[in-house]
């Protein structure tokens, strides 16, 4: 049997199931949203009506959260911002329509993912019926029905006291990226899978001076949701091969008082903008050398076989592809890969479906010995590893094949050390918070916090896009020096630099720290700096366990990832003491915790009835 006939005999029995498993109006529904997401320029999400009656008003109140999804995540251009913002209120809109149900939160959280999850899956027209199928299920809004999918989804049940989630203070992250900086996600699609996911508050962070636009798009959509949204700056000190990370954190809240920020300290921040430009500059230059090395490289390799001119062959890349993709000019390798991604994939999908010919004339022809069996091995072999290279490449393994080796090809920041800017960061009254503090060791995050203690606010001891390729001893580490330097002595202090840092120190230095950061603690954060980009690392989002209902609490905590017990500990005690009730934070990404092999006397305050953090919720 050919497997061409193969193909067909599947496609046949597929088609058969589904006509079986769903009804008429699922089909016609399933169509209308591919033709929706083909076409979603031509059209814009506005309130139902429905005088046709209720069956009328549930398919267009379907039809129509699927439109505003698709406006919201594929709308990239930076001067749509109010068209996605109307289309975040009217999904919201409709999500909440049924005023009946006793969980209209956690139904309204399901009904989004569902509809998100249906456009995800444009490729799948089976899955795309089972969640238009779900979504009927999920509207009656029942108790059992909603918390059933909260549990397949990996979702956790937020409390229905007619709050919003800003207001009950529950998930958070410190530190994410949408596709204004280094993420895949616009602002508005990235605050509705903060809203999905039940967080009270994240941090957006960006590599420039964020435009205006993306400061009104962020904080609007966090109204719009009900999640406090923060906007923060993203800068690096030091040399290539030395360069520390940064955030700085406004001290508002809202649109208009960002904006009055800027405006009121507009000369103490001069430096600092002019040095954001110049880092800009730099990375374009950074970027448009790989760019030339890829096109001079790897591209070549990529073509080999296919002449210069064939429609198979992928065309060099260019930095004005890169400008057409890339709002406000914040480039990141990230940007590349994606750039790489949409073209190349359109090229092997060309090359699989010549190969896919000359594979099903090469079997007929060797039944009649017109070919050799080499040449029959030749092509099926070469039609096998081109079909694999389509279907399984993504942009995360673009970007660690064609786009890695960040020691080989970086740059300079243009602020030489961290005494060049922050003085007068510090006296706008702005947040300072070390960001991917392990990156250059334990021993260079020790040294910059003491020598930076007068300007450094926070820290972030987990950072999951980070320390997902960290030693976990260098955690368990960085949080005991932090939980020292907060509350510990200054002979405990001595020991752990003696054990652990072992090189020569200022102890004037160090002991300035120690007496500032005992007065002001050193306030550890957990942060994804989530991107979406990479699959492997676990998404966005931190909550404690005492946040989650006691009816959901036992299967989230059992499906999730959790934090290391020293990092819950100090977390939630916001650096100081460690409190016996509610500190656990969870992370949402996985089952097994993260192992803490290092015993030590920070383990003496903390007992079995110590609350975890959660984390990729």
């Amino acid at each position: 049997m050919s497997e061409r006939f193969s193909s067909r005999c599947r496609e046949f029995f597929y088609k058969c199931i589904d006509l079986i498993s769903f009804n008429s109006n699922i089909r016609d529904l399933t169509d209308m949203l591919n033709r929706k997401a083909g076409h979603s320029e031509e059209f814009t999400a506005d309130l139902l009506s429905h005088p046709g009656g209720f069956t009328r008003a549930f398919r267009k109140r379907r039809m129509g959260m699927a439109e505003s999804y698709i406006r919201i995540a594929q709308d990239l251009d930076r001067n749509n911002v109010q068209e996605r913002l109307h289309a975040l209120k009217i999904l919201m809109q409709l999500s909440f329509h049924a005023k009946t149900v006793s969980m209209p939160l956690n139904t309204a959280r399901v009904q989004t993912e569902i509809m998100k999850e249906a456009v995800k899956n444009l490729h799948d027209r089976r899955r795309q019926m089972e969640m238009i199928a779900d979504f009927s299920l999920v509207s009656y809004g029942h108790e059992a029905v909603i918390r059933r999918f909260l549990r397949e989804l990996k979702r956790v049940e937020v409390p229905e006291n007619g709050r919003t989630l800003r207001e009950m203070d529950m998930g958070w992250d410190s530190h994410v990226h949408d596709n204004l900086s280094a993420g895949r996600k616009t602002p508005s699609q990235l605050i509705l899978d903060a809203f999905i996911k039940g967080l009270s508050r994240v941090t957006l962070a960006y590599y420039d001076l964020p435009h205006r636009d993306i400061i009104y798009e962020s904080m609007k959509a966090g109204r719009i949701l009900g999640t406090d949204v923060s906007v923060a700056i993203e800068f690096s000190v030091g040399s290539r091969s030395q360069r520390r990370h940064f955030l700085f954190v406004p001290p508002t809240k809202d649109y208009q008082s960002y904006l009055d920020f800027f405006n009121r300290n507009c000369k103490k921040l001069s430096p600092f903008v002019d040095g954001l430009e110049e880092n800009r500059k730099r990375r374009k230059k950074v970027i448009s050398e790989i760019l030339d090395n890829f096109n001079g490289t790897y591209r070549i390799t990529l073509n080999q076989g296919y002449g210069e001119d064939s429609i198979f062959a992928l065309k060099p890349l260019l930095f004005e592809d890169l400008e057409r993709i890339v709002p406000h000019g914040q480039y990141s390798r990230n940007h590349l890969s994606e750039l790489l991604y949409s073209r190349l994939k359109e090229k092997l999908r060309r090359r699989v479906m010549a190969l896919k010919v000359q594979y099903t004339v090469a079997s007929q022809q060797i039944r009649e010995d017109a070919v050799s069996e080499w040449e029959m091995e030749r092509i099926a072999e070469l039609y096998r590893n081109t079909r694999n290279f389509y279907t399984r490449m993504t942009p995360a393994d673009i970007a660690q094949t064609y786009f890695s080796g960040k020691d080989i090809t970086d740059y300079d920041s243009a602020f030489l050390s961290e005494e060049d800017l922050m003085p007068e960061l510090k006296k706008t009254g702005g947040t300072i918070v070390f960001a991917r503090p392990l990156e250059r060791g334990l021993k260079g995050a020790v040294s910059t916090v003491i020598a930076n203690h007068a300007f450094i606010d926070k820290i972030e001891v987990m950072n999951m896009h980070d320390s997902m390729e960290r030693d976990p001893s260098e955690i368990s580490l960085l949080t005991r020096f932090v939980y020292l330097i907060n509350n510990g002595g200054v002979e405990e202090i001595r020991q752990f630099l003696e054990d652990w840092y072992r090189e020569e120190y200022d102890e004037n230095l160090m002991r300035r720290a120690f007496e500032k950061y005992h007065q002001d603690a050193l306030i550890p954060l957990a942060a994804s700096a989530s991107t979406g980009w990479v699959p492997r690392v676990p998404g966005m989002g931190f909550i404690r366990e005492s946040s989650i209902p006691p009816k959901s609490r036992k299967y989230f905590t059992r499906t999730h990832y959790r934090l290391p017990r020293p990092v819950s500990a100090l977390i939630a005690g916001k650096g100081r003491g460690i409190s016996e009730k509610n500190t656990r934070t969870f992370t949402a990404w996985g089952k097994a915790g993260i192992s803490n092999p290092i015993p030590w006397e920070m383990k003496k305050v903390l007992s079995a009835s110590v609350s975890r953090v959660y984390g990729g919720i």
